[in-house]
């Protein structure tokens, strides 16, 4: 069940940086959306706790229509969220009465009906994760991990540190782990990031915000982005802002984005985006929508490309060159990457570039980050077609 918090205020160390945010609409009797779940590129799935079912929203036309998918047999519970893994779906279901999941389904992601199994059935657990072959499930004081392929047993991964202290969100990037802990001595969020394979000796801290409680991180290739949530007992109404921070330099300010009434239930990217859900209303009668925030990303100032190497031209159409490197310096890979995180190019190892070497991309309009592995270590930049 979601903790409740009590602010007058918020004060945060945050430079604002107001963008446009457009409503895509949801069905007004769409409520308490816990995830959104993007399968087959414009296809968003999204749940719906008001009737326990899950629709299809094309993401491709604006305010779509909203389609029910047929479940068969799993209607007589409230489904919170879908996550997609390999070739699977997973159901995260709720008791009616109440906001905990209980139980995860896997079904195939085909049909969403055949070869079923229950991944685990527990009534302590509040929130559920899924990454690579491993299913994380909460109960906000500890989390565990359950191995995919043998779901016979689980071992524990994090732990809150005191009472005082509810781990409330946790996502996954490369390598780490990044985890929201609330507490309520003082009101204060804090974010970390540990290494997924030693999670108890790599801490790092990335962020914390006073009066408020994060509900969602979303971490991609360059930047990360919080969902906050505050609670007033007056209106009994939660309220959000959206902010991010760049990845790769932690020491950079936090920017805020954007503001509203509900807190955030999913934040993720389409086609370079960031796109949300907000749970709007009093505590027992939510209403969700879907909106855009635009032009969350710019093109790099000079000062901000890494000296050791420079792309010209930037923006570009997919074609561009390579400057600054040293003659027959061996290259052992060069990669880009969306700002979802996914290797969209990978050259041949051990390339030999001259000091300027162009390269042609068939990659749709967007912001990327451009990896180019060295004798010397590894170098990005951002890089954005048009």
């Amino acid at each position: 069940m979601k903790k409740l918090i009590t602010i007058i205020l918020a004060v945060y160390a945050l430079n604002v940086h107001a963008q446009q945010v457009t409503d895509l609409s949801l069905d007004p009797n769409f409520r308490y959306t816990q995830q959104a779940s993007i399968m087959g590129g414009d296809r968003l799935f999204i749940s719906n706790s008001s009737n326990g079912a899950i629709y299809e929203y094309d993401l491709s036309t604006p305010n779509s229509i909203l389609k029910e998918i047929n479940l068969l047999g799993l209607e007589q519970d409230r489904i919170s969220a879908l996550h997609f893994q390999d070739e699977f779906a997973y159901f995260y279901f709720t008791d009616p009465s109440y906001f905990n999941y209980h139980k995860v389904v896997r079904r195939d992601a085909s049909d969403f009906k055949s070869n079923e199994v229950t991944i685990v059935d527990d009534v302590n657990i509040v929130h559920t994760y899924i990454n690579n072959n491993f299913l994380y499930t909460s109960d906000m004081v500890e989390i565990k991990r359950i191995d995919l392929n043998d779901i016979s047993a689980s071992e524990l991964f994090i732990s809150s540190d005191s009472d005082a202290e509810y781990i409330q969100n946790l996502t996954f990037f490369e390598n780490k782990a990044y985890y929201s802990v609330y507490n309520t001595s003082d009101r204060t969020s804090t974010v970390y990031s540990s290494e997924i394979l030693d999670p108890t000796n790599t801490i790092e801290h990335i962020a914390t915000f006073d009066d408020a409680s994060t509900s969602k991180i979303l971490v991609t290739n360059d930047k990360i982005y919080f969902g906050n949530e505050f609670y007033d007992e007056v209106s009994e109404r939660y309220y959000h802002t959206i902010s991010e921070k760049d990845r790769l330099n932690q020491n950079t300010p936090l920017v805020e984005l954007a503001t509203g009434n509900g807190y955030v239930g999913s934040l993720f990217l389409y086609n370079n985006l960031l796109h949300f859900v907000a749970n709007a209303g009093t505590y027992d009668d939510y209403t969700s929508k879907l909106s855009r925030i635009e032009s969350t990303l710019s093109t790099p100032n000079e000062e901000e490309l890494d000296a050791a190497f420079k792309i010209t031209p930037n923006p570009n159409n997919g074609t561009f060159t390579l400057n600054g490197l040293d003659r027959n310096e061996i290259i052992k890979q060069v990669m880009v990457f969306d700002l979802a995180g996914r290797e969209v190019y990978k050259s041949q190892e051990n390339s030999v570039l001259d000091s300027e070497t162009s390269l042609a991309l068939n990659l749709s309009s967007g912001t990327y980050i451009l990896e180019l592995e060295t004798a010397n270590g590894v170098s990005r930049q951002k890089m954005v077609i048009r």
